[in-house]
């Protein structure tokens, strides 16, 4: 009946996360083929931090020699007395706008918790009795054994709902205005979800300004994605950037393991790929940190079609703080970035893309 949640009985084979175009291939980063993403082991739902305050200046930036199909641009953070500085470098002279596949997801949610904030609302809000929170986190784990009445609800499902939800500005405007990008920019979609895939989730009861579904295309650059994330960090209300960030506090659904895949937390934490992971030595990490490090991120994928190559796009906030024994912060040692990265597959095969994309992103982690 709808109107009523259940659960889909299915085997535990590997989700795939573009239902409308399915990938036959699991891929070594992009879907964590081995199962090798890690969690950190303090699983408090810290927010960004300002207690690392740094006594001396970032090191100075040294970019690194990526292969040319790769694009990056990244923020680095530099916390101090004066308060919060931030150095903006890229590898792009000119910006191009592309389609960042589901990488734009996290503004589709972002968006909507402004919107629903200017109603009293927000993401802890609960629809039918189930919390916005876990959707977050089904959008960003890619779960698809879930349900809404009779209709199943994914990734892109649950994105386009959450775009449905933005108003009374239309997302394209709120993209170019609060993020000061130009007017080439375009944020309308409905994550190739169809009228019949769309499982008529209701709006949240008070929301007042809901533009509803419109379809539309999506061009951004990479300063969209990293000032997209900056936005987040900075402007949303914090309750609403704890859920982005690790899902709901009383979540009905998360940690679990679903169709192979592990979310030990939910929102930006429980992003399937491990490219950002890779490019570290997450045990170090992990000691270095104790435990208190967090890789937040959202990855998109478009195939190869006759008139376009794949894209590998990813957007992420990193945060790697480093403590003596005695729990004081050592400042100096602590990184903290944004990133955002796309590679043009330019006729690579899937699995031969995706290798070269995490290639070069370590080489871009290592040099920040």
């Amino acid at each position: 009946m709808r109107g009523v949640l259940q659960r889909f009985a299915r085997s535990r084979e590997f989700h795939t996360p573009w239902p409308n175009r399915p990938r036959l291939e699991v891929l070594t980063y992009l879907d964590d083929k081995e199962h090798k993403k890690v969690f950190p082991s303090d699983r408090s739902r810290r927010l960004p931090s300002a207690h690392v305050v740094r006594s001396s200046p970032l090191p100075r930036f040294r970019a690194p020699i990526c292969d040319p199909i790769f694009h990056w641009r990244a923020l680095r953070f530099h916390r101090s007395c004066h308060g919060l500085g931030l150095e903006r470098v890229s590898s792009e002279v000119n910006q191009e706008l592309f389609n960042p596949w589901s990488a734009s997801k996290f503004l589709s949610i972002a968006f909507a918790a402004q919107s629903l904030r200017e109603s009293g609302l927000g993401l802890h809000t609960t629809v039918k009795g189930l919390a916005l929170g876990d959707l977050v986190s089904l959008v960003c784990c890619y779960d698809k054994s879930r349900a809404y009445g009779r209709v199943e609800i994914n990734s892109n499902s649950v994105a386009n709902y959450f775009h449905s939800l933005i108003g009374p500005d239309s997302p394209t405007t709120l993209l170019q205005k609060r993020l000061g990008l130009s007017s080439k920019h375009c944020f309308e979609t409905t994550y190739q979800t169809s009228w019949r895939q769309d499982p008529a989730l209701p709006l949240p009861r008070g929301l007042k300004t809901a533009r509803g579904r419109k379809g539309g295309y999506k061009k951004m650059s990479l300063e969209a994605l990293t000032e997209g994330l900056r936005f987040c960090l900075s402007e949303l209300h914090p309750d609403d950037l704890e859920i982005l960030l690790y899902g709901a506090s009383e979540s009905q659904w998360y940690p679990e393991t679903f169709a192979g895949a592990r979310t030990e937390m939910g929102g930006l934490s429980s992003d399937p790929s491990i490219y950002f992971q890779s490019a570290l030595n997450i045990s170090e990490v992990e000691r270095n940190s104790r435990g208190r490090w967090r890789i937040f991120s959202k990855s998109g994928f478009g195939p190869a079609t006759s008139d376009r190559d794949n894209e590998f796009v990813i957007a992420g906030y990193l945060y790697l703080p480093v403590f003596e024994e005695n729990d004081e912060s050592v400042s100096d040692h602590s990184r903290e970035f944004i990133v955002a990265a796309r590679l043009d597959g330019r006729g690579l095969p899937d699995s031969q893309a995706d290798e070269i994309f995490a290639k070069n992103l370590k080489r871009l982690v290592e040099s920040l």
